[in-house]
């Protein structure tokens, strides 16, 4: 069998564009969907046919699939970029509700030889901080806005789910990249001299190098036979005071500083306690499980990687 036809939903986004460029190498033919196409750098694009979608057309968005094999949506709004205000937090929910919504009714009335299988962007938020517990596929819904979000976006595509079709929720850790995303902001107190735990250093952070990210996803297309469920996280989450000792040892900077919990809490407010202070211990039992192997499992490798 050929390589097949992806369709990426949110291509223009952090994580779709490496994963677009990854499989677009490995031989997959790659389209993206994004609200404005030309205003994408071509070369970073090139050997994607991209197409317009506004992001709410449940029949273009038809269209667009029929030809895909398997769609990936990765289309939300960015939950670590501002605070959360009312509106913030409506706009989280809603950029991924809508979306989904879509892309079940798109599916839904294709034909049943038309339908692709569907990896649906999901995260690790879904378990909430639970503190020294070891975490996995298994585990329940945490309590807090990040679970009941995560839990309303993955319910949009369970329609598929009872259709029969193949559907793999893709729950992602805090994904570490050179350029973009949490890791040059994390690193940036320590490259200033002013690194430090946050809060008392205690919580698990589940990250994982974003080579990795894209090599699982490769991996369980590659994998017809699996659905449901998979952390796509590094299988060895860091203590934030770990992590500072890492960063301040590659940075050549302090990591002795400390901030509060009540400091951040201050500034932060809610987002504070559900991402910053937030302790998740997460495992990606099913990608171990199914043989899967990490370029990248170690922190300091990972980021000695990344910063070059």
């Amino acid at each position: 069998m050929g390589k097949k036809n992806i369709l990426i939903i949110g291509i223009s986004g952090f994580i779709g564009r490496f994963v677009a460029s990854h499989l677009m190498r490995a031989g997959y033919r790659v389209t993206g969907l994004s609200r404005s196409p030309e205003s994408l750098p071509p070369r970073q694009f090139r050997g994607i046919d991209l197409k317009r979608w506004n992001g709410t057309s449940v029949d273009s968005l038809a269209g667009h699939i029929q030809n895909a094999d398997v769609v990936i949506n990765l289309a939300g709004e960015n939950i670590g970029s501002g605070l959360w205000t009312r509106q913030k937090k409506a706009a989280i929910l809603l950029s991924r509700v809508t979306v989904g919504e879509a892309l079940t009714q798109a599916i839904s009335q294709l034909p049943n030889n038309e339908r692709p299988a569907i990896f649906q962007a999901s995260a690790v938020g879904f378990y909430g901080s639970r503190g020294e517990e070891v975490l996995d596929e298994r585990s329940p819904k945490g309590s807090g806005f990040l679970p009941n979000v995560v839990e309303k976006w993955e319910h949009t595509v369970d329609p598929l789910v009872e259709l029969g079709l193949r559907v793999v929720f893709l729950r992602f850790g805090v994904v570490w990249a050179a350029h973009g995303g949490a890791l040059p902001r994390m690193l940036m107190p320590f490259r200033i001299f002013l690194g430090g735990t946050l809060g008392d250093g205690s919580q698990f952070m589940p990250w994982i190098h974003y080579q990795d990210l894209a090599r699982a996803i490769e991996f369980i297309l590659q994998h017809e036979a699996l659905d449901g469920v998979f952390d796509i996280t590094s299988p060895n989450p860091i203590r934030n005071r770990a992590f500072a000792a890492i960063a301040g040892q590659l940075s050549r900077g302090p990591s002795w500083l400390r901030l509060p919990s009540w400091s951040l809490r201050l500034f932060l407010r809610e987002a504070a306690d559900e991402m910053v202070l937030s302790s998740q211990r997460v495992l990606p039992r099913r990608l171990m499980q199914e043989g899967f192997t990490f370029a990248y499992p170690d922190v300091k490798i990972a980021i000695q990687n990344l910063i070059g």
